[in-house]
């Protein structure tokens, strides 16, 4: 009777032990992203000075964003920020002058950083530059 106790506090002490340290499970982040400028499909001359205009809002404290503007056709990053503050809301603001010398895919993307773990949710916009 006693090897039996024994075994069933055992069995009880080693569940408890287990749950007890089983990660708190987080909570689902709701993002909200607005970029304003450049909108979807732009095209911005030459000499044309660009504003970058986004926001990051969240229903839970994230973990800080990335902002990078990327010319795709030569795969440069030409603009970028970011912020590894905790915090529910960021505005990103910023400016390119568009200097290139072929057209140019661009893309706009921001990427919040929800977690420690590396999850993350992304918007992005594409647009064009032309050259001189």
């Amino acid at each position: 009777m006693k090897k039996t106790a024994f075994s069933i506090l055992y069995i009880f002490i080693i569940a408890n032990l287990f749950f007890a340290c089983k990660k708190d499970e987080h909570q689902e982040a709701q993002v909200t992203f607005s970029i304003s400028s450049p909108r979807t499909n732009d095209t911005l001359a030459y000499g044309d000075t660009l504003a970058l205009a986004a926001s990051i809002s969240s229903d839970i404290e994230i973990h800080g964003f990335t902002a990078a503007l990327t010319n795709v056709t030569s795969n440069a990053v030409v603009w970028s920020s970011d912020s590894e503050e905790h915090m529910t809301a960021y505005t990103i603001t910023g400016s390119y002058i568009n200097a290139v010398t072929d057209t140019s895919n661009m893309r706009f993307k921001v990427i919040a950083e929800i977690d420690h773990d590396g999850e993350t949710q992304e918007k992005e916009v594409n647009f064009v530059c032309l050259p001189q």
